[in-house]
């Protein structure tokens, strides 16, 4: 044959170059015995030991440490017991003259492996892919390992078990798949690898083609995606491994791939759904069911139609709620789970109105019955109706919108009934406001001037006033603030209290209330309120006010604050901060019906505020408003307006005699009529010769330009009760604890089988003293590595503030994938978030011995 010595001194000068010692060159032909002689490597010596051994090794041991010999010998090798140069040559880097034996000389491979690499020789085409190659941590020592080591290299899988290194494979073609991008299927098949590839993939996942067709990637993901919804699939239909299912939530968890995920369902979600039983398309069959989007469809239809029969508890709305929290498509349908959530708890709400209002038979039992109860109603109102309107127009939308009627009629219903009742115990009080009810009118002698502390101390109060923030968002507000987080000065306490807010209740007369205490009067011309002979209207007015009683005091614009931060504070005994979102938006008529979303916005604005106050030294803020507000979400047309004949026509005469919005009119002369309460100044503690009258009920008075879902001004509960929330920092958390987790495993400790089942068990109700938790539960290996052995982590949120413990246990359901075979013993555990990390601790562990016949043949 032709020999291209130079070629040849250029691989055995790449060899001596990969290693320190001596490089071994056995030719079992004898091929190159002829040309031996011409071969020159620099920084070599090349001995030609053939029928020589022992001249060969006396001149390898003369010649030191520092000679790198390179040993040739032609005709194959003696038996070992008869090799003079056997410990020579076990001691070198063997070297073989083919490319392939240069290859596999550069990825580390045995010599042994040249036809095994010489079947592959495409493969080593690439210096990336040869580099991958060689420093894998895959086992290389068999034609098997070999080939499984390469498809991880096309792959670019970093793996170092074999399950692992095949899971990345399938992994990297089903997301290239659902790209419409095939680079690595392509190269598999370009080198020869393909084969490898689907029998590795039938040993692990447990895939393989039917009979007479051949495996394909769109096969393949459907299976898969079968296999992770199995328990919903008719009876003999063919599952994959629990590897599958590891596939697919890699897929699913990476903010890169979760596209593919995607995709691939879409490709896959008709002919799967079908073979969903219609009788299995319930809440309560799919709980645990996340691997298509149908199936949020499906438990949001059922919980739909039982939500219209009245037979979907809050119970039942709100574990549904929390279980699907950290599915695959809950983001997507968040905004429905909560929409039913809060129609279940508004009617449940209603229900217990109407059974408990009889009994209330006084204005102070209305009040307090509504600020400890009844207030949840019109929270669910406005979570239902803000939910709703953020529901993208669909199908989903309309097959709510019968319950949405159904809502509002309720809601309606309740609003009117409790409205009705509380002006009829008003007219029985007298004067206004009632004696033993906490008034906005003592608000700064009771809250403010009792607690003002001396400016020396560095210590001051702050007082947030946000303009239409009623008593139930309030409570929302609370609930927020009650573990809101000062960095290194800990967190808050916050507690909540009602009020009511002077009549009429709108802005002018509520904010001057708030102001030191002094004989308040309505200015009939424009609305506005004087206090003491002083305006009170703008934020200059109100500094006035505030500095007359309290020297050093300041009067800040929220938005201000918001945008710049505070200003010094350092020597102002008392920071009132003016804010305005709420009644903002909801004044104007083109945005009224964002008001629900404002009040978001303002549980957003408020905690940043009340931080900034804490931080620069105030040792309690205060929270609340100067009044409340009515808002129905429907046409404004099917309002019930009072028609109080002359009414407009006296405002019409702008000479200062009647000032009126929607829900009061306030004049020297207001005509009378049956569809109007009417009160003198001096009967709402006011001052002045005037009288102020308000619609019966929760009707409007007729008024051009303005809107008539949002309106206050009128007698109703939900415009009169405003909150104070009372929020202080109370340093690192004392005697406040996280919730435990404990499991409890069903059967013997015995993994035996492709499933593994276990209840986590929330081990104290969640209260003021016991914050929720975020646990993750999976099986892993028991040793240092904790490499993961179940299909999947499952995560959950123990937040259940039930006091029965058995509505305080979940059951989790773990697929075991086949790795667990490799170990005699695994760790069943559940981990909980540390604090508000994204790190996971032990919180409770089990271990389980592992003896299965089958592994997972019947998963």
């Amino acid at each position: 044959m032709d020999i291209d010595i130079k070629e040849i001194e250029e691989r055995i000068a790449a060899q001596v170059a990969l290693c320190r010692g001596t490089v071994f060159w056995e030719d079992e032909p004898g091929d190159y015995m002829d040309v031996v002689g011409q071969i020159c490597v620099d920084g070599g010596v090349i001995i030609d030991a053939t029928r020589a051994e022992l001249a060969a090794k006396r001149r390898i041991l003369r010649g030191g440490e520092t000679t790198r010999f390179i040993v040739y010998r032609a005709g194959g090798a003696p038996r070992p017991d008869d090799d003079f140069l056997y410990d020579i040559k076990m001691a070198s880097k063997p070297f073989v003259c083919s490319m392939e034996g240069v290859w596999a000389a550069e990825c580390g491979l045995d010599p042994k492996l040249t036809n095994t690499v010489m079947a592959y020789s495409k493969f080593f085409n690439s210096k990336d892919r040869k580099k991958r190659l060689s420093e894998t941590a895959l086992p290389k020592e068999t034609p098997e390992e070999l080939q499984l080591a390469m498809v991880a290299a096309c792959v670019s899988s970093r793996a170092s078990a074999r399950n692992d290194a095949v899971r990345d494979s399938v992994t990297r073609l089903t997301s290239e798949h659902a790209r419409g991008q095939e680079p690595t299927y392509a190269l598999l098949l370009s080198t020869g690898l393909l084969p490898t590839f689907w029998s590795l993939v039938s040993d692990v996942v447990g895939y393989a083609a039917p009979d007479g067709t051949t495996p394909t990637l769109d096969d393949l993901a459907f299976r898969m995606l079968q296999t992770r919804c199995s328990n919903i699939m008719p009876d003999g239909a063919s599952m994959l491994t629990a590897d599958a299912i590891r596939i697919l939530d890699d897929l699913a968890s990476g903010t890169r791939t979760r596209p593919d995920y995607d995709s691939i369902v879409a490709s896959s979600r008709e002919a799967l759904t079908s073979m969903v039983p219609v009788q299995d398309r319930t809440m309560n069959r799919l709980a645990e069911e996340d691997t298509l989007p149908d199936f949020d469809e499906w438990i949001l239809t059922d919980m739909t139609n039982r939500s219209e029969t009245g037979s979907l508890s809050v119970t039942d709305a709100e574990s549904m709620k929390e279980s699907r929290k950290h599915t695959l498509w809950f983001d997507r349908y968040k905004d429905c789970y909560e929409c039913l959530a809060s129609a279940a708890r508004l009617r449940e709400g209603v229900d217990l109105y109407e059974s408990e209002s009889i009994g209330a038979t006084s204005l102070k039992a209305l009040f307090d019955s509504y600020c400890e109860r009844w207030f949840t109603i019109d929270a669910a109102y406005r979570t239902f109706s803000r939910f709703f309107r953020s529901l993208p127009n669909g199908r989903f939308k309309v097959s709510l919108s019968s319950l949405k009627a159904s809502v509002q009629v309720r809601y309606d219903r309740y609003l009117m009934n409790l409205t009705d009742k509380w002006q009829f115990h008003l007219m029985d009080e007298g004067t206004y406001p009632p004696r033993d009810i906490p008034s906005q009118s003592s608000f700064f002698h009771d809250k403010i001037a009792r607690e003002l502390p001396s400016v020396e101390g560095g210590r001051r109060i702050g007082v947030i006033v946000s303009d239409a923030m009623r008593f139930e968002a309030g409570v929302e507000l609370s609930s927020i603030l009650n573990d809101l987080s000062l960095g290194r000065h800990g967190k808050t306490k916050s507690s909540v209290s009602g009020m009511t807010c002077m009549l009429p209740s709108y802005t002018q007369l509520g904010m001057a209330a708030l102001l030191p205490p002094g004989e308040m009067s309505i200015d009939l011309s424009t609305g506005n309120v004087v206090k003491e002979g002083a305006l009170t209207a703008g934020l200059v007015n109100r500094q006035a006010a505030l500095s007359s009683s309290v020297k050093g005091a300041l009067a800040l614009k929220a938005s201000d604050v918001l945008e710049s931060g505070l200003p010094d504070i350092s020597n102002a005994p008392l920071v009132f901060v003016y804010h305005n979102v709420i009644d903002k938006r909801g004044d104007s008529q083109e945005t009224e019906g964002e008001v629900f979303s404002a009040c978001k916005e303002a549980f957003e604005q408020v905690p940043l505020l009340v931080s900034a106050l804490l931080g620069a030294g105030c040792r309690k803020v205060f929270v609340t408003a100067d009044h409340g507000f009515l808002y129905q979400e429907q046409d404004v047309e099917s309002f019930n307006y009072a028609s109080v004949e002359g009414l407009h026509d006296l405002s019409a005469l702008g000479n200062g005699v009647l000032y009126h919005t929607r829900r009061f009119a306030v004049g020297t002369s207001i005509p009378t009529s049956d569809m109007l309460v009417e009160y003198s100044a001096a009967d709402l503690s006011l001052v002045g010769e005037y009288k102020v009258a308000f619609p019966k009920g929760i009707s409007r008075l007729r008024l051009s330009g303005s809107g008539a879902r949002y309106v206050h001004g009128g007698a109703s509960l939900q415009e009169n009760a405003v909150p104070v929330v009372a929020v202080e920092p109370i340093g690192r958390l004392s005697g406040v604890e996280r919730t435990g987790a404990q499991g409890f495993i069903h059967g013997r400790p015995l993994i035996s089988g492709p499933m593994i089942t276990l209840d986590v068990y929330q081990t104290q109700a969640c209260s003021e003293k016991v914050l929720p938790t975020t646990v993750k539960v999976g099986l892993y290996t028991n040793d240092d590595e904790g490499r993961v052995l179940s299909a999947f982590e499952k995560t959950l949120e123990l937040s259940s503030d039930a006091p029965d413990s058995e509505r305080r246990k979940t059951e989790v359901r773990l697929p075991v994938m086949n790795d667990i075979d490799d170990y005699d013993k695994a760790i069943l555990r559940i981990s909980a978030r540390v604090g508000n990390t994204n790190q996971f601790a032990p919180e409770w562990e089990q271990e389980l011995a592992v003896n299965r016949a089958f592994g997972n043949d019947f998963l």
